[in-house]
């Protein structure tokens, strides 16, 4: 296995801004680290010859493996609401307090202006990577999802919230008739066993298991 060396998130910009000058703001995504060899797969990433023109746009992205919990130190939650009639989004800020254990993280740039930060090359990059690391060792690696975190070219780490899905105008559908609703709960009430049975379309594992017992 690799010999571990300390390497900084300034360190990490430096890397990507070499590659692309037009590269100063960075995404990360943090998974837990559980594969069975480990020692493998950390030989395996360090070997790993990561050319830019590979990834999809030539936008590139890195791995790292180690103790990276004190990357995140604190977590955001958004929450929508609605106060005086307007639609508001609040965010609670805690302490993330991640244990101290190997994790993996996948980084690449993203960009951010004035108007906001587009993640879509970073996202895609980032996925590819996964998706050429799993067929080697599955998706254990990055079994879990951990965090998520942003930091600029000085190392400076930034927390993005959670995507919020705003309402569309499909949400507003509604059909408030009372009679309809109980009309409806008196058909369903009145279905027999057999034609449930046909329209069944989730597995159900009771009924397996009783057939595997068997």
């Amino acid at each position: 296995m690799p010999e571990p060396k300390q390497i900084t998130l300034a360190d990490i910009a430096a890397i990507f801004t070499a590659t692309g000058p037009e590269f100063h703001y960075f995404h990360g995504k943090l998974f837990s680290f559980i594969p069975p060899e480990s020692d493998k797969f950390a030989a395996f990433i360090s070997g790993l010859q990561l050319r830019r023109s590979a990834f999809p746009n030539s936008h590139p992205a890195t791995m790292l493996i180690g103790k990276l919990g004190g990357l995140v130190p604190i977590g955001s939650k958004q929450v929508m609401a609605v106060e005086g009639g307007q639609l508001r989004i609040l965010a609670q800020v805690a302490s993330l307090k991640l244990p101290d254990c190997d994790y993996l993280a996948i980084i690449s740039p993203v960009e951010k202006n004035e108007a906001g930060t587009t993640y879509k090359l970073g996202f895609e990059s980032i996925n590819f990577l996964r998706s050429l690391v799993s067929p080697a060792f599955g998706k254990l690696p990055f079994y879990t999802w951990v965090a998520d975190f942003d930091f600029d070219a000085n190392g400076t780490i930034a927390i993005p919230g959670e995507v919020i899905r705003m309402p569309l105008h499909g949400d507003l559908f509604k059909i408030p008739d009372i009679d309809l609703a109980n009309e409806v709960t008196t058909r369903l009430a009145a279905q027999q066993a057999d034609y449930r049975q046909r329209l069944q379309r989730a597995c159900n594992f009771l009924d397996m298991a009783m057939d595997q017992k068997d």
